[in-house]
């Protein structure tokens, strides 16, 4: 569903302004000859239908969990469009992720899938030449990829605001995913306070077993006891708790499904996790509580073409797209 949710489904050679056959060809130019925006959600809906056997990417070796994750984030139009912003992927400033993030983007509403493999094939060597885990083909986390994806934007951003490459733009890492939390650890018998500030990009949740991702989430913000040595008294114990200082654009979260037993054998945790339609976080904030930046406005930042769609329609059209079932043509690579 996530690979039909982008703006690159229009980004065919030759087919700039597609028309709807609900639409009348006269309605698309006004009498003075110039163009009309034509209905976005039958452009869109009829543009899906046409090329659902050309969409996703394509499977180079057990690569399904950096597939899941980057269409995930392709789906994501404020980081994307940060990513694709003119000036950033030269080849003169070493940006290598983001020229290689930005061209698998692009590419994937083509039906030239061993193309699509090969800018696969970069974007993985270039995680994999700082993350050697991700240069084989075994099977990997799509969390730990995610995160080391993520982490290695975050530095090429850097590198490149130090070369004065970038202005004063946010580092789209930064301005979507990161947060921070403020712990705060008190002691048990004096009362004393002590705080401090963590940024986190994502936050790793246990499972309650027949609970909810809300549930889960309250377990997280619990507070603890732990042995701490108080500096105004001779307590040794101590209470941590954590709010949320602000929120991001975009809240990753990672349910922990293994655990250690007594014989600190990894076990996998079969409990099922109920994911609610809403997740309220009022109660793990601050009362002050900072709201996710403002998007910067860039001449290049575009508006997705099924933006037009409620959220209603675009899962409809997903649910329609998967159930056709189309099978590609022989000799063609694996597609999920």
């Amino acid at each position: 569903a996530t690979a039909i949710a982008g703006e690159s489904i229009w980004d065919v050679p030759g087919e700039r302004t597609p028309k709807s056959p609900n639409v009348p060809a006269s309605s698309h130019h006004g009498t003075s000859g110039s163009l009309h925006r034509p209905d976005i959600r039958s452009q869109a809906w009829n543009r899906c239908r046409r090329d659902d056997t050309q969409l996703g990417l394509p499977n180079i070796g057990n690569t399904c969990y950096m597939n899941a994750t980057l269409q995930c984030l392709f789906g994501l139009h404020h980081f994307i469009n940060k990513i694709r912003r003119p000036g950033v992927w030269r080849p003169e400033l070493g940006s290598h992720l983001f020229k290689s993030l930005s061209d698998v983007h692009s590419a994937r509403a083509s039906g030239n899938m061993h193309h699509k493999a090969e800018l696969l094939r970069t974007l993985k060597m270039a995680v994999a030449n700082t993350f050697g885990d991700f240069s084989g083909d075994e099977q990997q986390d799509a969390h730990e990829f995610l995160s080391v994806l993520l982490s290695q934007l975050k530095e090429e951003w850097e590198s490149l605001k130090r070369r004065g490459a970038l202005d004063a733009h946010a580092c789209p890492v930064e301005s979507n995913f990161d947060f921070r939390l403020q712990v705060t650890r008190t002691c048990c018998r004096c009362g004393a306070q002590v705080f401090r500030t963590e940024v986190y990009s994502h936050l790793s949740l246990d499972i309650v077993p027949q609970g909810t991702l809300q549930d889960s989430l309250r377990h997280y913000f619990k507070p603890t006891q732990v042995e701490c040595r108080c500096e105004r008294c001779p307590g040794q114990q101590a209470s941590v708790s954590m709010k949320l200082l602000s929120l991001p654009r975009v809240l990753v979260i990672q349910l922990k499904r293994f655990s250690m037993d007594s014989s600190w054998n990894l076990r996998k945790l079969e409990s099922r996790t109920k994911i609610p339609q809403e997740l309220a976080l009022n109660l793990h904030c601050v009362q002050n509580i900072e709201a996710p930046r403002e998007v910067d406005k860039t001449a290049g930042d575009s508006i997705g073409p099924l933006d037009g769609l409620s959220e209603e329609e675009q899962i409809k059209l997903a649910i329609e797209l998967s159930l056709k079932g189309s099978a590609p043509p022989p000799g063609t690579i694996d597609t999920q």
